[in-house]
Formats: structure tokens, C-alpha cells, sequence
């Protein structure tokens, strides 16, 4: 049997931006709101998951990865905050973003084109721009949330560059998901890895 892996396509955060997600993660907690926190080292920008996939498959998938970053590279920020599905149903709290979003959304829509040619399935759900930062066992009280949200909602933006696009595999294990990077494409017109790929694998 061929062997498989977890694999997903993301845009990694700089040390900068997860840094303030941490302090706004603490900021909602010292609120009185408990979630299952997303440690801020495993935080991404998911662009498409796969789950499993034969490991025969990502050469096709580095392929396509390497169309979509013909568009170039772009400027965002991590500011805001909101939730899913809505205030009396909570059940993810989420980090907005702004800058060039145009310019994300069309790297988006290029990749799901390129997998596609490449024969992958079409992820149905509409692409959200936006960073979970925690997950609720049970809807907290709406009246608390919406408080707390909007004590956090206008701290300073997190700017960063997207410079690279990386395909992640992921193992999950009993104290939670670890992520291994196993290709880094960079963005047209971002800074050049002197060997940009494969990467070597490392544990976060």
C-alpha cells in the first residue's frame, strides 16, 4: 500500500504577528472566555487542505503551487476579530485580515485552478480570509463575547509580507498536531532561498 500523509497549503506567520496573536489570545482569556487556544506556532493562513493524500502526489502539488506564485508577492495584516458561525452559536473565534487582500484571494483562486488542472478535488467551501485562534467546546455567553471581542477588536495591526507559498505535512498526535514543512515556493518578485526546495523538515 502506498504510503500517505496530511498535507495542507498554507502561508506561514512571522515570529512578529504570532506574537501579537498570543497577547490577544491572553487578552480573551484574562475576559473570561475558555476555548482550546491554537498555540500561535501552529497558526497558518490555509489556503487548501487535502488531508490524506498518496506521497506520489506532491510532486503535482508543488507543480501547481509554483503556477499560483506566479502572481507575486503582497503586503497583509492581522487585525480584527470575529467569530463563526455567529454570536449566539460561537463555536470559533477568529482573527481578521486586512492590507492586499485582493491580491491573497487571487493567490487562492489560482491554486484551487492549478490543483484542479492537476486533478484534485475542488474544495466547495467559499474561501474566508481569516486566523482561528480558538475553538469552543460550548457557545460561550453572547453578551460576554461580544464585550470581550470588542475590548480586543482595535488592537494595532500586525503587518507582514507574503513572500512564500509552503506545503505542510501534518501528524497528529495525543498533545495536539505537529507540522513539517516539506516545500517552500517563493512568491514572484519575493526573496529567492538559495535551494528553495525541498525544505528540510522541522518540528515546531
Amino acid at each position: 500500500m502506498a504510503e500517505t500523509i496530511r498535507t495542507f497549503i498554507a502561508l506561514e506567520l512571522p515570529r512578529s504577528v504570532r506574537a501579537q496573536i498570543e497577547r490577544i489570545q491572553q487578552g480573551l482569556l484574562h475576559q473570561g472566555l475558555k476555548a482550546r487556544w491554537v498555540k500561535p506556532d501552529n497558526i497558518h493562513l490555509t489556503l487548501h487542505f487535502f488531508g490524506e493524500i498518496s506521497a506520489d502526489r506532491i510532486e503535482p502539488i508543488r507543480d501547481a503551487m509554483g503556477e499560483a506564485a506566479a502572481c507575486g508577492c503582497f503586503r497583509l495584516e492581522a487585525r480584527g476579530l470575529g467569530v463563526f458561525p455567529g454570536l449566539r452559536r460561537a463555536r470559533v473565534i477568529w482573527s481578521g485580515l486586512g492590507g492586499d487582500v485582493e491580491s491573497l484571494k487571487h493567490l487562492q483562486r489560482r491554486l484551487t485552478e492549478a490543483l484542479t488542472r492537476a486533478g484534485f478535488p475542488i474544495e466547495r467551501r467559499v474561501f474566508k480570509a481569516h486566523l482561528t485562534l480558538g475553538r469552543f467546546k460550548a457557545p460561550p455567553d453572547p453578551k460576554r463575547l461580544a464585550e470581550a471581542l470588542d475590548s480586543l477588536h482595535a488592537a494595532s495591526p500586525a503587518p507582514f509580507q507574503v513572500p512564500y507559498l509552503v506545503l505542510f505535512e501534518s501528524r497528529l498526535t495525543p498533545a495536539g498536531a505537529i507540522y513539517r514543512k516539506r516545500y517552500e515556493i517563493p512568491l514572484e518578485g519575493g526573496p529567492q532561498r538559495p535551494k528553495p526546495a525541498p525544505v528540510n523538515g522541522r518540528t515546531r
